[in-house]
Protein backbone atom coordinates (compact mmCIF):
# COMPACT_ATOMS: atom_id res chain seq x y z
CA UNK A 1 0.00 0.00 0.00
CA UNK A 2 1.48 3.58 -1.09
CA UNK A 3 1.81 5.81 1.52
CA UNK A 4 0.07 9.55 1.80
CA UNK A 5 3.94 10.54 0.42
CA UNK A 6 4.41 8.75 -2.07
CA UNK A 7 0.72 9.40 -3.69
CA UNK A 8 1.57 12.70 -3.32
CA UNK A 9 4.71 12.26 -5.57
CA UNK A 10 3.28 10.47 -7.98
CA UNK A 11 0.69 12.92 -8.51
CA UNK A 12 3.64 15.27 -8.63
CA UNK A 13 2.29 17.56 -5.47
CA UNK A 14 4.76 19.60 -4.97
CA UNK A 15 3.08 21.33 -2.08
CA UNK A 16 1.50 18.45 -0.54
CA UNK A 17 5.45 16.74 -0.80
CA UNK A 18 6.78 19.80 0.87
CA UNK A 19 4.04 19.65 3.66
CA UNK A 20 4.54 15.82 4.66
CA UNK A 21 8.51 16.45 4.93
CA UNK A 22 8.08 19.15 6.73
CA UNK A 23 6.58 16.70 9.68
CA UNK A 24 9.28 15.26 12.23
CA UNK A 25 7.42 11.94 12.59
CA UNK A 26 6.82 11.31 8.81
CA UNK A 27 8.84 7.99 8.03
CA UNK A 28 9.92 8.51 4.47
CA UNK A 29 11.44 4.67 4.13
CA UNK A 30 8.22 2.88 5.89
CA UNK A 31 6.33 2.20 2.37
CA UNK A 32 5.98 -1.51 2.06
CA UNK A 33 8.40 -1.25 -0.92
CA UNK A 34 11.64 -0.11 0.63
CA UNK A 35 12.76 3.28 -1.58
CA UNK A 36 9.40 3.88 -3.17
CA UNK A 37 9.28 7.21 -2.64
CA UNK A 38 12.10 7.76 -4.02
CA UNK A 39 11.44 5.85 -7.23
CA UNK A 40 8.27 6.89 -7.40
CA UNK A 41 10.15 10.39 -7.61
CA UNK A 42 13.02 9.65 -10.37
CA UNK A 43 9.92 8.12 -12.81
CA UNK A 44 7.86 11.58 -12.12
CA UNK A 45 11.28 13.12 -13.21
CA UNK A 46 11.42 11.33 -16.36
CA UNK A 47 8.09 12.17 -17.51
CA UNK A 48 7.89 15.74 -16.54
CA UNK A 49 8.96 18.92 -19.30
CA UNK A 50 9.87 21.01 -16.49
CA UNK A 51 11.23 19.76 -13.17
CA UNK A 52 8.06 20.02 -10.08
CA UNK A 53 11.00 19.98 -7.73
CA UNK A 54 9.59 16.79 -6.58
CA UNK A 55 12.43 14.96 -6.68
CA UNK A 56 14.84 17.63 -5.73
CA UNK A 57 12.95 18.37 -2.14
CA UNK A 58 12.67 14.64 -1.63
CA UNK A 59 16.80 14.23 -2.20
CA UNK A 60 17.46 16.68 0.33
CA UNK A 61 15.78 15.65 2.87
CA UNK A 62 17.87 14.31 5.63
CA UNK A 63 15.65 11.05 5.73
CA UNK A 64 15.82 9.95 2.37
CA UNK A 65 17.53 6.60 1.97
CA UNK A 66 19.42 6.97 -1.42
CA UNK A 67 21.25 3.94 -0.96
CA UNK A 68 18.79 1.62 -1.34
CA UNK A 69 18.73 -0.99 -3.88
CA UNK A 70 15.88 -3.22 -5.74
CA UNK A 71 15.61 -5.83 -3.59
CA UNK A 72 15.13 -8.55 -6.75
CA UNK A 73 17.89 -7.49 -8.76
CA UNK A 74 20.20 -5.19 -6.37
CA UNK A 75 19.78 -2.24 -8.61
CA UNK A 76 20.52 1.32 -7.28
CA UNK A 77 19.03 4.13 -8.07
CA UNK A 78 21.28 5.66 -10.14
CA UNK A 79 20.53 2.60 -12.34
CA UNK A 80 16.39 2.77 -11.96
CA UNK A 81 17.53 6.36 -13.15
CA UNK A 82 19.27 5.56 -16.28
CA UNK A 83 16.67 2.42 -16.91
CA UNK A 84 13.72 5.41 -16.26
CA UNK A 85 15.95 7.90 -18.68
CA UNK A 86 15.28 10.35 -15.37
CA UNK A 87 17.14 13.31 -16.83
CA UNK A 88 17.89 15.02 -13.64
CA UNK A 89 17.50 12.35 -10.98
CA UNK A 90 21.84 11.37 -11.35
CA UNK A 91 22.55 14.64 -10.93
CA UNK A 92 20.09 15.37 -7.70
CA UNK A 93 21.43 12.12 -6.24
CA UNK A 94 25.01 12.74 -6.65
CA UNK A 95 24.35 16.06 -5.09
CA UNK A 96 21.96 14.89 -2.23
CA UNK A 97 24.35 12.42 -0.75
Amino acid sequence: MDTPLTLAIQRGNLAIVKVLLSRDDLEINSDARPGAAIRAAIRLDATEAEPSGVLEALVKDRRTNTSVSEWTTGRSLLHYAIQNRSPRAPGELQDGS
